[in-house]
């Protein structure tokens, strides 16, 4: 679709699917305690940066009650759709390098 002015948008997806809790348990147990610390897992102590869109809020919570459970300092950076379609079509072209999205 063209805006006028000649700007693409693309239209946002609607549909979602969110897996049973087990999955989403498991997965996250899984990331915590082989996929990070080069796959040996966390450490106490350690701070686990997650980064995640809207549409995996609800492994983002999963992740966050096991990185505590291992010992783990969490820090969410939480991104609800329209945040980041927003940063790009408002942001300056030289800033985009910068902060990234």
């Amino acid at each position: 679709m063209r805006r006028p002015g000649g700007n693409l948008t693309l239209p946002m997806a609607t549909a979602t699917y969110t897996p049973p809790q087990k999955i989403l348990e498991r997965y996250a147990k899984v990331i915590v305690h082989a996929g990070l610390g080069d796959g040996k897992g966390i450490k106490m102590g350690d701070l686990v940066v997650m980064r995640v869109p809207e549409c995996a809020k609800p492994l983002l919570v999963e992740l966050y009650k096991e990185v505590i459970r291992a010992g783990g300092q969490p820090l969410m950076r939480y991104t609800p759709d329209g945040l980041q379609r927003a940063y790009f079509q408002l942001c300056y072209s030289d800033t985009v390098p910068l902060y990234g999205a």
